[in-house]
């Protein structure tokens, strides 16, 4: 069999990216290493809250994915959707005089509040759940993909056989050179647990951490965002809550009796600027060598550069990894299926001509 298209990696942005390229009516295969959402993406609170601030880019890509994602999640995985809205609160004097200034940017439904916003259009998902229902719906292979082969239109991945491959891992050391795509690694880790009282929480909090309900009668506890450099031995940080996420939980509430029920962590890949890195993949060294000007800052259209025919990247998700994924692998298929153009703030393209303006 020929695949329409493998996706390699089963974290959340590979699997919503074969879930919507299944939906097209495509064959589609995923291929991990190990088990689905293992890393990461399991170890994400899965928290859906807006950004606040002033008007960037970024926010309001944030904001429109995560508009698109709520909506997505309650259409497709309504009983797995806490749809609560989170409290935004300010944690320092400082913080309080950002928090003025950011209302004259509010773009979204908001509530204000003595300290902070509230904002109803928040949710939060049980990470474990939703990956483990895309996981029964989609055809999933655990293989550790280690080469790639191209015979004519066709890529041979171990014995399997496709027409397209989407890279969805956590890393951008892939078969094909892509230096140009630089990232970093950020850590975290996260808490389940019960505490005193706990079944009377009904939204997420934020402050430095969020603190969430999930719907088993538990609460998460989450974001970290560790350097990848002092993720040394990030169980045993978990372990002994290195990084104070107990700590900063009871900054905002009270947390009696707590018992945590279970430690999640893991590694996430990030873009030093935040957006994640989705679309095709540039032949960088086709590229330079038919157009070497590009490295004197000549302007050349972004069409006429040379692409990996048929080979897509979906990655670089960072902390909002179940805000972006949906929406991202939907503009993905747009893309894949009727070739419509990616914003550039997600092209890989933008990496290519930072990497060549800006060499390391």
């Amino acid at each position: 069999m020929i695949y329409d298209s493998i996706i390699v990696g089963g974290g959340v942005a590979g699997l919503m990216s074969a879930y919507f390229l299944q939906k097209e009516g495509m064959s589609v295969l995923v291929l991990e290493r190990d088990e689905v959402c293992k890393g990461g993406s399991y170890a994400a609170g899965a928290f859906l809250t807006p950004k606040i601030g002033k008007f960037s880019p970024y926010k309001e890509y944030v904001n429109r994915s995560l508009e698109f994602s709520i909506d997505f999640y309650e259409q497709n995985f309504k009983e797995m959707l806490n749809r609560c809205g989170v409290y935004k609160l300010p944690y320092d004097e400082k913080d309080k005089e950002r928090f003025k200034e950011y209302e004259k940017f509010m773009d979204i439904d908001y509530r204000k509040l003595k300290e902070g916003f509230f904002f109803p259009n928040a949710a939060v998902i049980d990470p474990k759940d939703i990956c483990s229902v895309l996981k029964q719906i989609l055809n999933v292979k655990r293989e550790e993909v280690k080469d790639i082969k191209r015979m004519g239109d066709i890529f041979h991945i171990s014995s399997f056989k496709t027409k397209r491959v989407v890279f969805a891992t956590a890393s951008t050391s892939l078969p094909y050179p892509v230096s140009y795509l630089r990232a970093k690694k950020i850590c975290g880790y996260r808490y389940d647990v019960r505490f005193r009282n706990c079944e009377s929480l009904k939204n997420i909090f934020h402050k430095r951490v969020s603190i969430s309900p999930f719907m088993k009668n538990r609460v998460a506890i989450g974001a970290t965002h560790i350097k990848s450099k002092f993720c040394m031995n990030l169980e045993n940080d978990a372990k002994s809550d290195r990084y104070d996420l107990l700590k900063k939980a009871k900054e905002i509430m009270p947390l009696e009796d707590v018992e945590v029920l279970k430690i999640y962590k893991g590694e996430r890949l990030s873009s030093l600027d935040y957006f994640p890195i989705v679309g095709e993949l540039i032949n960088e060294v086709e590229t330079l060598k038919r157009y070497p000007y590009l490295r004197k800052g000549t302007k050349v259209p972004f069409d006429d550069f040379i692409y990996y025919k048929d080979l897509f990247i979906h990655t670089a998700l960072g902390a909002r990894g179940f805000v972006f994924a949906s929406y991202n692998a939907k503009l993905l298929k747009d893309l894949i299926v009727y070739n419509k153009k990616l914003p550039y703030s997600l092209m890989p393209v933008r990496h290519f001509i930072k990497s060549i303006r800006n060499p390391l």
